[in-house]
């Protein structure tokens, strides 16, 4: 992706949030920037971030792959919703993407409907 766009430097200061969340959103991101985005996120909060993202597994693929055929949904939607499945993470990744980050025990937790809810102190709280 070459040269990461720093939101701490770019637009906001350290501490600027009391939270800072990402929702549905990190899949679409490679490792490498996965990790800048945790850290820019830790250093602009002032307590925690929250991340929620897609845990990749074979049961929601299959069923956003079939219900997107079935209801006759738009080409972008059946060829974006799996493919966002598959860009999931694995709680193995998220774990790495988080100790990148700086955090060496991060809390990560399993939702409904196949969901991963990392939670990672602010740089401040670390």
């Amino acid at each position: 992706m070459g040269e990461f766009f720093n939101p701490v430097k770019a637009i906001f200061g350290a501490g600027s949030f009391d939270v800072v969340t990402a929702s549905m959103f990190l899949h679409h991101f490679d490792h490498d920037d996965t990790v800048r985005l945790l850290r820019s996120f830790r250093q602009i909060a002032r307590s925690a971030v929250v991340i929620n993202d897609l845990r990749r597994h074979r049961l929601p693929w299959a069923f956003i792959k079939i219900f997107s055929y079935v209801t006759w949904r738009r080409p972008m939607f059946r060829h974006d919703a799996p493919l966002s499945v598959l860009r999931g993470f694995t709680v193995d990744e998220l774990t790495r993407a988080a100790r990148g980050a700086g955090v060496e025990a991060p809390r990560i937790e399993r939702r409904w409907p196949f969901r991963l809810v990392l939670t990672l102190p602010a740089d401040s709280a670390a």
